[in-house]
């Protein structure tokens, strides 16, 4: 129902694609990939061609081996066909065929990545950068866990957003039928109900998205961006005035974005990562601040067993300092902590090197020099300070 142009015009001014479009990387593939998918699976739905589904087994196969952050779109265009299959067909023996064929098509697609991984791991190239959505779900599950045990309260508003979407997405899908009356007038009620939520999710998703830090498991949100704005584009051109309602989301999310470019510093890891490796050697012992190990160990080329530590585990950092040749620290500055004001007698003696970018700051020191009381924290570590901070954590309170 909704203009071609507008899920395409929402996309080209959408703070979180612009802001990682700026990056060299893998987000855009995935994308061009999964959208590809995504356009053959609705020609299967409604009429299986020979091409088609070669098309869909290219795209879902160069999806997946362009990253893992594929498999979620790729898992929702099963669930949209098997929706679509289960509305369309009535004699069951059809929906049998066409569901053997599409089972097919999911082996034939998850054939190369399969090859691939059993070749990777055969090989032992299967490492933590490979690995890395799946470790930043269950980072994420963690730090969720852990708010929720402390202040249930958060839950409330996915929970109840949830089962209200799920009621409608049920009475949606279930129209197989021409509207008797009594339908008529509860589809009435529900699609404004509907329309109006994507709205509201598409409005506050664009307005938290001017920080993408709040986006932990990007590499999973950014490819289901498109499918996000094709819903948001839909819903756009069923509100009473969609002319209207298109130009000011079409203007509020460039301004979002122009704020986004302008205003919120993006940490240059991939200089800072380069610079540490050009100089360290044999016998260094590198030391990460947790809010700053994913990304120093995403760019991180070396023999990570050999070198970096995460700085979690801060009675280490003293016992280690007396056989290291260097001692490094790796911090990342952040408006709620700053691991470095927990040891104020770390100054510049024994400083052999140092260097600070955008929220970030690398110091190489000598541990000869050093006096061993300098490696030990003068204050008690906060817990929340060994994690990734967020407005919810106890660290917004301080004063």
């Amino acid at each position: 129902g909704s203009p071609t142009w507008l899920p395409a015009g929402l996309l080209a001014v959408a703070p979180l694609h612009i802001w990682y479009a700026q990056e060299a990387r893998m987000y855009p593939l995935v994308m061009l990939w999964g959208l590809g998918a995504a356009i053959f699976t609705a020609r299967l739905t409604r009429c299986w061609r020979r091409r088609d589904a070669a098309g869909y087994v290219i795209s879902a196969a160069a999806a997946m081996l362009t990253d893992q952050s594929a498999l979620p779109v790729l898992l929702g265009l099963n669930l949209f066909w098997l929706l679509a299959m289960r509305k369309r067909l009535a004699p069951r023996t059809h929906l049998r065929a066409d569901l053997g064929r599409w089972c097919v098509l999911q082996i034939v697609a998850a054939a190369p990545f399969i090859l691939w991984w059993a070749h990777a791991d055969n090989y032992r190239q299967v490492t933590t950068g490979a690995l890395y959505p799946l470790t930043m779900v269950r980072l994420t599950l963690d730090r969720w866990g852990g708010l929720l045990r402390t202040q249930p309260w958060i839950a409330l508003p996915a929970l109840g957003a949830l089962v209200i979407g799920g009621v409608i997405l049920i009475r949606v899908w279930r129209r197989r039928t021409p509207l008797a009356a009594e339908d008529g007038r509860r589809q009435e009620l529900l699609v404004p109900i509907l329309v109006w939520s994507l709205v509201l999710l598409y409005g506050f998703g664009t307005l938290f998205s001017v920080v993408p830090r709040l986006y932990t498991l990007k590499r999973l949100t950014l490819p289901l961006l498109p499918y996000a704005l094709i819903a948001a584009a839909w819903a756009l051109s069923r509100l009473s005035s969609p002319r209207t309602a298109v130009v000011i989301t079409l203007l509020a999310s460039l301004a979002m974005s122009l704020v986004n470019v302008a205003w919120v510093s993006k940490p240059p890891w991939r200089e800072t990562v380069a610079a540490v490796e050009a100089r360290i050697s044999p016998g260094d012992v590198i030391f990460i601040d947790d809010l700053a190990f994913p990304a120093f160990d995403y760019y991180f080329q070396g023999d990570a067993a050999a070198y970096p530590w995460t700085i979690e585990n801060l009675d280490a950092l003293a016992a280690a300092a007396p056989t290291a040749h260097r001692l490094w620290l790796v911090t990342q500055h952040h408006q709620l902590r700053y691991l470095l004001d927990l040891y104020p007698r770390l100054d510049d003696t024994g400083l052999i090197w140092s260097a600070t970018w955008t929220n970030i700051e690398v110091r190489a020191y000598d541990p000869a020099q050093l006096d061993p009381e300098a490696l030990t924290p003068q204050a008690e570590i906060p817990p929340w300070m060994l994690g990734l901070p967020s407005p919810l954590d106890e660290a917004c309170l301080r004063p």
